[in-house]
């Protein structure tokens, strides 16, 4: 992989990883137990992803008051997919190890990602790798805010119908024996 200094995951590998890809919304949601922010802040990544000449996988560890995430990055020059745990299948160019609260500062573009290494508050395996990974992404602030409000704007509706009970109703009409009960 050009840029990376090692060969990366070879097309059967990048077949595999979209088999285990992390459905972003409630499957990401559900993988990080339900913090939403901090599914958020990984939702972003693909989003935040502009396109690189090398492959390979990067592994992040966040912890939390709650315990520990694992994920996997999986980066192909077309795509950034997430995957559960950490990939045993190809060895990573990278790993990121980081509070939760740092790692949602980087990706919000509020803290520099090679700022937070230089002060401790992040620690990787390779800091020429976290330059070569930076430069694959856009994590600034007004990116970032622009894909909450996206995400915001697709679940407001969304949100809305499933709470008003009329929409369901008429959306999916409960059958003949329940209408005549409720007669």
């Amino acid at each position: 992989a050009r840029g990376g200094g090692e060969a990366g995951p070879s097309a059967s590998d990048a077949a595999e990883d979209a088999k285990h890809e992390l459905n972003v919304g409630e499957e990401l949601l559900g993988y990080l137990g339900g913090d939403s922010e901090l599914a958020q802040g990984f939702a972003f990544l693909p989003h935040a992803f502009l396109g690189c000449d090398w492959s390979g996988h990067v592994h992040v560890t966040v912890a939390h008051e709650r315990g520990v995430h694992k994920l996997t990055l999986a980066v192909q020059p077309e795509a950034a997919r997430l995957l559960p745990g950490l990939s045993s299948s190809v060895a990573p160019i990278l790993t990121v190890t980081a509070r939760r609260d740092v790692l949602l500062d980087v990706l919000g573009g509020q803290l520099d990602a090679t700022r937070a290494v230089i002060t401790g508050r992040v620690q990787v395996s390779d800091l020429t790798k976290l330059l070569l990974f930076k430069s694959a992404f856009r994590f600034k602030r007004a990116v970032f805010e622009a894909f909450k409000n996206e995400q915001m704007a697709k679940e407001t509706p969304a949100a809305a119908a499933r709470l008003d009970v009329r929409a369901r109703l008429d959306a999916s009409p409960p059958g003949e024996d329940v209408q005549a009960e409720l007669a």
